[in-house]
């Protein structure tokens, strides 16, 4: 998957949902908004 490089060290120890939701959020938020904080605060936001 292409956001969990980018994965927060925070989320890493989270469960294994939470990364989902937050991967797949980060990763729709990159295609509309491009990479950047737009991005992570929307990944954010869908937790």
């Amino acid at each position: 998957m292409p956001g969990r490089e980018e994965l927060p060290s925070t989320l890493e120890r989270s469960a294994e949902e939470a990364q989902r939701t937050w991967i797949k959020a980060h990763d729709s938020a990159v295609e509309q908004y491009g990479e950047g904080e737009r991005a992570h605060r929307v990944a954010y936001g869908a937790l």
